[in-house]
Formats: structure tokens, sequence, C-alpha cells
């Protein structure tokens, strides 16, 4: 069941629907309300730079597997009143709440990020987990559209395994209803959710802003939303609150994270992007860099921080273990890199 929450959360008081583009009475898709420093790059100039080789897409020759301390997760069974958490490669988290329920982020395991398996970028670590080693999943949430945080292999496998509620954000659920999937959510930033599984287990989910963009194709940019999630595992029923976590998804550096942190957090555990960046004129208004990386950490208050978004995929022209050395150098306490595949309490 999936219903409204009691006692909602706060919302900003500037105009909610200023990302919305309307023609005519219908949404059609959506652009930034955000002042950002950088304008949008569009698709042409990413395959321009492709030709001039500022842009490069090659993996490492080397294995980096034991570089990222890559490991199986050690599932096992539910933990009660622990909140437990994996980094499964790239973009890809495990989280499991206090009360048991289990939520995947941003799933790929497949082995390129493109609408083929035959061309596109091909990763270089392995997914730590496949579907088959997973524990039950309950959610799936999406952050937005784009191949690498949106794989079609790993929704079906999920969907026939386990056949989870997907939490989405607006636009996306004809995609998923195409692909014989029905239980879907759809939200706009600033909406939230209860979602109620057996055992009286209930979690609270919430689509928040992110500065960033969608599209598959060439035609379809901006079509759907991108945001972020923050995920609570209900633990106190009458206001429906428990410890949060915040997935940060995709996203360039902007003030609504600063809002995030203020009408949302603090959050016990974030997860934050850290790579794919270079060269930053064509990076800069999707993609933070490492100190943007923990600008963001600090204005969302969280107490803790994990970086995602590196050392799967080659996307951008930076060493593949540059951002891991750059957080290792700039970040304050709590914001680190964690092995891949490694399960924590926290």
């Amino acid at each position: 069941m999936i219903r409204l929450p009691k006692v909602p959360r706060p919302k900003p008081s500037a105009n909610l629907t200023a990302h919305h583009i309307i023609k005519g009475d219908k949404l059609v898709g959506f652009r930034s309300p955000f002042d950002s420093k950088t304008p949008r790059v569009p698709p042409s100039a990413f395959f321009r730079a492709r030709l001039d080789g500022s842009l490069s897409f090659s993996n490492p020759k080397e294995d980096v597997s034991s570089a990222v301390g890559w490991q199986k997760p050690e599932f096992g069974g539910w933990r009660p009143g622990m909140m437990r958490v994996a980094w499964l490669g790239h973009a890809s988290v495990y989280l499991e709440l206090p009360n048991g329920v289990r939520v995947l982020c941003d799933p790929m395991f497949s082995q390129r990020c493109f609408a083929v398996q035959w061309a596109g970028p091909k990763r270089y670590t392995q997914p730590p987990a496949t579907v088959e080693d997973l524990p039950h999943i309950d959610v799936v949430c999406i952050s937005h559209n784009h191949y690498d945080h949106l794989d079609l292999n790993t929704v079906k496998q999920l969907h026939k395994k386990f056949d989870p509620l997907f939490m989405v954000s607006l636009r996306n659920k004809d995609w998923f209803t195409a692909t014989g999937i029905e239980k879907v959510c759809e939200l706009d930033w600033w909406e939230e959710r209860v979602a109620s599984f057996d055992g009286g287990r209930e979690a609270r989910f919430g689509y928040l802003p992110a500065e960033h963009m969608t599209g598959r194709g060439l035609h379809d940019q901006g079509a759907t939303l991108w945001g972020s999630w923050v995920i609570e595992g209900i633990e106190n029923k009458e206001d429906e609150s428990g410890r949060k976590f915040f997935f940060t998804g995709d996203t360039a550096k902007c003030d609504v994270h600063k809002e995030i942190g203020q009408l949302r957090g603090p959050f016990d555990v974030a997860a934050v992007p850290i790579g794919a960046y270079t060269p930053r004129r064509l990076m800069r208004a999707s993609h933070v860099d490492v100190p943007e990386a923990v600008e963001v950490y600090r204005d969302i208050r969280a107490k803790s921080a994990f970086a995602i978004h590196w050392a799967t995929f080659t996307l951008s022209s930076e060493p593949w273990d540059e951002p891991r050395e750059e957080l290792r150098r700039l970040a304050p306490e709590g914001f680190t890199d964690w092995p891949m595949g490694e399960l924590r309490e926290v």
C-alpha cells in the first residue's frame, strides 16, 4: 500500500512547479529552475569533445578490484534495529532499514551502460553482488533515467525475482509500464509517500531536487525528471519518522542542497557522487567535482557519507583513482570512500 504521510515534511515557499515545462495544459518536460553558474551543455558538445580528444573513455589497463577493496557483501538475515548500507559499484546502493525494509538505489548490474550491450561504456570493476545474490528487495528507487542509473536488464531481473515497488520521478512510469511493470509510484520534487509491507513494516520516501538533466537519446532531453531521494524506515508511528538515508543521485553544485539540509536534514548517512567531472567545461553543469561533493556533504547536514559514482565506468577524462585521492585529501571526518561491496552498519 502507498499513501500520503500523516505528518508532511516542510516544503520551500518558492514556486514548487517552476521546473515544469507546460504546453497547452500538458506537462511535457522539465528545466532547471536554479541559477546555475555554468549553462547546460548540449549533447553535440560531447560528441565534438570525443572527436577532438578532450573527452576520453579509456578504461584502466590494470585490475583495480583490490585497490577499491572489492568484496562480496555478506547480507545474512535482517538485524533488527540496525541500518545497513553497501556500495555496489558506480551509483548502486543497497539499503536495509532498521525495521527490515530493503531498498536498492539506482541498481546497475549490466556490463555496459547503454541502450545495447555491444556498445557504450564497459564496466572495469564487476558488481560485487548480482540479482541472484540479493536478499528480498522491497523497493527500488531510481534517481533519473540515464543509462548508468536506469538499466533495462537489471530492472527486468529485479522485477522477475522480487516484484518490488519502483519509486521513480515524473514521466518515467510509462517506460516501466512498457517493460511490463505495474508497481510504480511517480513523484515530483518535494513530494512524499509512505509504503507499507508485510509484517507491519513501513518506509517513507521523499523525492528531492538535484541539478542535473535526463535523456536516453538525442530527442528526449529533459523529458523526464531528475532528482535525489530521502528514505526513512518508520520507527516512530506518531510522526512517521526514523533514521534517514539520503541518496544524492547525480548532481552539479547548487544552493538547493542547503535547502534540502535545512528542510529535510540532518541525515544519518548519505551517498554522494565524486566522479565523472572532467573536462569541467562539459561536466560542471551536471556533475560535482570532489571539492563540490564536500560542499554538498556539508550543505545537506549528513552525519556521515560515502562516495559513489566512481571506479566502475569510464564516463569522463580524470584517472579512475583521482576522485578517491582528492576525497582523502579534502574531505572532513565522516565523508569517506567505502570498500566496494562492504556491508556497513550505520
